[in-house]
């Protein structure tokens, strides 16, 4: 049996699929060492679709996830005995924004573009154009809401979005979900069976998809704000081992925020829901469905842990939470936040790995939030 067992773990680490972070855990079995908690739980909530796609990339996420749960133990096993100091908050960058409010919790910013627009007329006729045409297509995608769900949540919150006068569009919140009309028009035209889309649309529903993302390609970029996004997208798409490390963290955290009700405004649920459907559908194949999900993310997290760093008793004096509890009551959204930030370590760790100020700033709100659950 051992002779056979030998034989299996060298043929599987031969195929280069990272059988390793099983074999690991049979032999940790076989000779009775006691289980990793921890790991087997970053193992058993792998998303479904990324099981579906094979060993090769199930497998790779795992070992991400196992690597991530290494560099945090490492981390504590060096933390001094001085308490480290506090690093620079960070603040949201350029994109898509939030404010966190402990009447409403996570919400979209809605900002105006203090730019403007390149020739209002034009611009305007565009956007009757756009608004003209997204009644039809709403139509046609609750019809195939079954077999193309993700289209309907991008179509529906792009509607939304821009059913409001010119002036009061959020340029950067329509930039981002309007990505993903361009990116559902390439998946059905190259009909990409290997990722979300299996049926094709009917001809008339993908000839008025394609006729609303070209539509939203000229009135978007008569906004300076989008011009400026869109070169920041191309820009970061060149960091391709950027790109790497943060994918799979990306999605799932897009994801994880679309699941959250209660502390996560619905109107902010649904746009961060329809920029992981864009997201998903073209990662960054597509760089402005890529960059829209990375600034999503980073966004949000940021407020999320601004928050926690004032709200929570370990940063606040016994006056400060008193404070809180008068503003706050029972806490709700600031336990809420809390637990999705401790549930979600390892992946936000990971999001922000190549970034040393996001890095600096999640690890240390991280090991602060750590500390306070051993004491209490």
């Amino acid at each position: 049996m051992a002779n056979e067992w030998s034989e299996l773990t060298k043929r599987l680490i031969a195929v280069d699929e990272d059988w390793g972070v099983w074999t690991s855990w049979y032999e940790d079995r076989l000779a009775g060492r006691p289980a990793d908690e921890e790991k087997d739980f970053a193992r058993l909530t792998l998303p479904e679709d990324m099981w579906e796609r094979g060993p090769y990339v199930a497998n790779a996420e795992i070992k991400r996830r196992f690597a991530a749960i290494d560099a945090q133990r490492e981390r504590h096993a060096a933390i001094p005995l001085v308490e480290p100091e506090m690093p620079s908050e960070p603040v949201q960058t350029e994109g898509p924004t939030f404010d966190l409010s402990t009447e409403r919790g996570l919400t979209a910013a809605h900002l105006r573009d203090p730019q403007g627009i390149d020739d209002p007329d034009a611009r305007a006729a565009l956007h009757r154009q756009i608004r003209g045409l997204l009644p039809r297509l709403g139509e046609l995608c609750e019809r195939s809401a079954n077999r193309h769900p993700d289209l309907a949540v991008v179509v529906a919150e792009y509607a939304g979005l821009v059913d409001r006068p010119i002036d009061d569009l959020d340029v950067a919140e329509v930039w981002g979900v309007g990505a993903g009309l361009h990116a559902f028009v390439e998946a059905f035209e190259s009909q990409n069976v290997d990722r979300t889309l299996s049926e094709p649309l009917e001809p008339a529903h993908l000839a008025l998809l394609k006729r609303a993302a070209r539509v939203h390609g000229a009135l978007i970029l008569g906004f300076p704000l989008a011009r400026k996004l869109m070169d920041d997208a191309e820009r970061f798409k060149l960091a391709s081992d950027t790109i790497a490390a943060i994918d799979g963290p990306t999605a799932e955290i897009l994801r994880r925020f679309g699941e959250q009700h209660g502390w996560v405004d619905e109107e902010a649920r649904r746009f961060i829901a329809a920029i992981g459907a864009g997201y998903h559908e073209a990662g960054w194949t597509m760089a402005a469905t890529g960059h829209a999900g990375y600034v999503v993310v980073r966004n949000a997290l940021v407020v999320v842990t601004r928050h926690l760093v004032r709200a929570n008793s370990v940063f606040a004096t016994v006056a400060g939470g008193l404070v809180l509890n008068e503003v706050d009551p029972g806490l709700q959204v600031t336990t809420h936040a809390m637990r999705f930030v401790v549930e979600h370590a390892t992946t936000i760790l990971a999001f922000a790995a190549p970034f040393p100020e996001l890095r600096d700033w999640f690890g240390w709100v991280i090991d602060h939030l750590d500390d306070q659950s051993k004491r209490t």
